[in-house]
């Protein structure tokens, strides 16, 4: 049911400002079924020409998928990069993301499920 709502999204959405998040979610749903080469496409797809924080959620999918496939390295980098455009938020600072807040957080929640397979912080 989930892979048919993403189907469903990218396919309907494509030219939608929020692609680069269905994008990540199909990557996601693609990930979660243990295709991993299918959701490296996908979260390819989602990362390029999206928003920050859509591209940072395809990034902690596309880490994640690296990682089963063996790509240690380029799992580490995408991560790497995931939590560049989507970063920690210090505990002593507060910083207004506006209408974003929750696309940060979903990506930060996908980025820490990437870390803690990854192994990298």
């Amino acid at each position: 049911m989930v892979e048919q709502l993403a189907t469903k999204a990218v396919t309907l959405g494509n030219g939608d400002s929020g692609i680069g998040y269905f994008r990540a979610c199909k990557a996601l749903s693609e990930y979660r079924e243990g295709r991993f080469a299918q959701a490296v496409e996908w979260a390819e797809r989602g990362r390029t020409n999206s928003e920050a924080f859509a591209s940072a959620e395809a990034c902690a999918v596309l880490a994640m998928a690296q990682w089963r496939l063996g790509l240690k390295d380029e799992a580490r980098d995408t991560l790497t990069q995931g939590n560049r455009l989507a970063p920690e938020m210090p505990s002593t600072q507060t910083l207004d993301l506006g209408d974003k807040w929750l696309d940060w957080l979903i990506a930060r929640v996908l980025l820490v499920e990437a870390t803690d397979l990854v192994g990298t912080r």
